[in-house]
């Protein structure tokens, strides 16, 4: 592949990270009871979360770049009939307020696990991440391994593709000046640029932290959209199989979904969800 054309290729993946989870939804629906919507201080900035569910395991969603903690509305609503729920908006994202430190893969464990300490839920969790959320959850299941009791992994994004960018002579940029150009370029604000731009150093992170302990199921969509090929897809599939051939006990549900499967699927995602309660 030529320069100009592995070029492309990455940052054909870069705006798809970015378009694909970018779908911003707000919280229309009705509080019902057992839901609780607050804002969290953590040092100095607010996170906006909805807690649903009193009793049962513990179930945190992690969600993908841009998306508000509404994204998980449906899936949220039911599975907090027997489960305690968290969703949240990441700082500077949705309505939660901008924070002073950088949007890294460690910042956001970080965070996620300030908020848990100062929410009604009860350890351990079980993580469920969409696209780069999908990301965050393996960083914080491999920092914090104590705290997880499984992850269910919803078309994550692949850390490789993000490290292809320093296989590749980008012109004289360095790949932190790239993904800082794409951002302005896509008009990306606050928090998702933030999350953007270190979208690098998270792959890197990743790349760092020990497996789970605990098992794992990964679902793929495998429909392509716009920016994707065949072979994109499966090489994901490929790449998400390998992952979880690599920890004990865990699954791979292949979808004929485009990458919001939570959003086009909901049942599947309830139902893995409460597989991997139970089977854990």
């Amino acid at each position: 592949m030529t320069y100009r054309a592995f070029l492309f290729y990455i940052m054909g993946f870069l705006i798809l990270l970015y378009m694909a989870s970018c779908t911003v939804r707000i919280d229309t629906d009705p509080i019902i009871p057992k839901s609780k919507i607050e804002w969290v201080d953590l040092n100095g900035y607010k996170i906006y979360t909805k807690t649903q569910g009193k009793y049962g395991h513990s179930i945190v969603f992690l969600s993908g770049l841009g998306d508000e903690l509404g994204t998980w509305n449906e899936i949220q609503k039911e599975l907090a009939r027997d489960f305690q729920t968290l969703a949240y908006d990441r700082a500077g994202v949705g309505q939660s307020t901008q924070a002073g430190h950088p949007s890294t893969g460690f910042d956001v464990a970080l965070e996620l696990r300030k908020l848990l300490e100062k929410s009604d839920l009860e350890p351990p969790y079980l993580l469920v991440g969409h696209s780069i959320g999908g990301l965050y959850a393996r960083i914080f299941a491999g920092k914090y391994p104590h705290l997880v009791s499984g992850m269910v992994l919803v078309d994550y994004t692949l850390e490789d593709k993000i490290l292809a960018l320093k296989e590749v002579d980008l012109g004289g940029m360095t790949p932190e000046q790239l993904l800082a150009q794409i951002a302005h370029d896509m008009g990306l604000k606050d928090g998702s640029k933030r999350e953007f731009v270190a979208s690098l150093k998270t792959a890197e992170q990743v790349k760092d932290v020990a497996l789970p302990f605990e098992p794992v199921t990964v679902i793929t969509a495998l429909k392509p959209s716009p920016e994707e090929t065949q072979e994109d897809i499966q090489m994901k599939s490929l790449l998400h199989g390998q992952y979880v051939q690599s920890i004990s006990g865990s699954k791979h549900v292949q979808v004929q979904s485009s990458h919001h499967v939570h959003l086009e699927q909901p049942d599947l995602i309830f139902a893995e969800i409460k597989a991997r309660i139970l089977n854990n």
